[in-house]
């Protein structure tokens, strides 16, 4: 927490043990806090909690697989959404864990280019957007009764690149 008159912060929780990895997002979830950690060429990243006030230290919630690093978490209705970032020969995924703790896939990209990403969960409008990067291609994607569909609307220099998917 910090201070709001001195500015001081204090420490929550031990350090957890994240070598070489930076904490990319944080939020409140199921009554803890949450955060999720990248780093470059990821080999293996985390999503911890904790209760603080309750708790010394950090649980590991998820540990990632197969060069993937967490971009950025969204909690929605009881559902934990997570955004990844993906190494060279691997796809980005956006995860969920349901209230009972169950992970599973919600979306996986299609591409496997070196850092391809889902990043910046958003709920608008009751769906979930997420900006994202593929293969030097943006584009719309919807969740239909088939999964996600994409259609290529916008192509360009990779910083301006977005893909904007809704889930409905």
């Amino acid at each position: 927490s910090v201070d709001p008159v001195t500015g001081a912060a204090d420490l929550i929780g031990t350090r957890f043990n994240a070598a070489n990895e930076v904490v990319s997002d944080v939020l409140g979830y199921a009554g803890r806090v949450w955060i999720c950690t990248r780093k470059a060429q990821a080999t293996t990243c985390h999503i911890y909690s904790i209760r603080p006030g309750i708790e010394t230290t950090w649980t590991t919630e998820r540990t990632s697989a197969n060069s993937r690093g967490y971009n950025s978490m969204l909690a929605v209705d009881g559902i934990l959404y997570v955004a990844t970032i993906a190494g060279a020969g691997f796809a980005a995924l956006i995860e969920k864990r349901s209230a009972a703790g169950t992970w599973s896939t919600e979306l996986t990209s299609s591409d496997t280019v070196n850092e391809n990403y889902y990043d910046s969960l958003v709920l608008w409008a009751g769906k979930l957007y997420a900006a994202s990067y593929h293969n030097l291609t943006a584009s719309v994607a919807a969740e239909t009764a088939a999964g996600y569909k994409s259609s290529d609307i916008l192509t360009g220099p990779r910083h301006v690149q977005r893909d904007y998917l809704f889930h409905t």
